[in-house]
């Protein structure tokens, strides 16, 4: 969706530091101090700032993914954080980094990044039967919570490794796909590229927390969804 919107041009490249996306966020620490993370930062997971999601349980008071659900703010709880690594040099995963991405969406668009989706993605792959849920504070929780079923992800899976085309429409760009899909950061014994996970042999794929999965083999033509 970050992608649509770029060949769109809605959203600005991905050098545009973020704190840019957020003027409405003015008193926080990562846009009073203009912290140098930029968009292509936060999509390989690379931001550079404090977040405790390794050490604690999803469930403990202490992981910053829960207390970014108890906030009442997503948005502000994340542009709010320290910065402590210098940008793009370590990779952490981060969820609300995630959490990002749908706002800067939802501020050069206009729309809620569900009603983006429905829009330019959804709506022309036929996938009608999907829900994403929302925080109190209406912003949606695109670290997680979109309910899709497993044909549609295959869909999605399909349309990425024919280089972002479904039958005769280009939905993403040819571009996009080949910068997204490649290996950005090294993640945790395998690779990172824009909120895609790579693997050696050329497979890169999502994953869900309770094991939903889209694998991609492009030497294959395979899509693997699973749920």
């Amino acid at each position: 969706l970050i992608g649509i919107s770029i060949d769109q041009k809605v959203t600005a490249d991905v050098e545009t530091k973020v704190y840019a996306f957020f003027p409405e966020y003015a008193g926080t620490r990562w846009i009073e101090q203009k912290y140098p993370i930029t968009l292509q930062h936060i999509l390989a997971m690379a931001a550079g700032v404090e977040w405790n999601a390794i050490k604690y349980s999803r469930r403990d008071p202490r992981h910053n993914t829960y207390q970014m659900y108890e906030s009442g703010d997503p948005i502000g709880f994340v542009l709010a954080r320290n910065l402590i690594e210098t940008p793009g040099e370590k990779f952490y995963y981060n969820s609300g980094l995630t959490i990002l991405l749908g706002g800067i969406v939802k501020n050069t668009s206009g729309l809620y990044i569900d009603e983006f989706a429905g829009q330019y993605l959804f709506a022309p792959m036929g996938i009608t039967d999907y829900h994403w849920d929302k925080f109190q504070d209406g912003n949606i929780q695109t670290d997680g919570g979109l309910h899709l079923r497993p044909r549609d992800m295959a869909k999605i899976g399909y349309m990425i490794l024919k280089k972002g085309k479904w039958k005769d429409r280009q939905i993403v760009s040819k571009q996009w796909i080949a910068e997204s899909t490649k290996r950005h950061m090294d993640a945790l014994g395998v690779g990172y590229g824009y909120q895609w996970w790579t693997y050696p042999g050329d497979k890169y794929g999502a994953q869900g927390i309770f094991g939903q999965a889209i694998t991609i083999v492009p030497e294959k033509s395979l899509v693997i969804a699973v749920v």
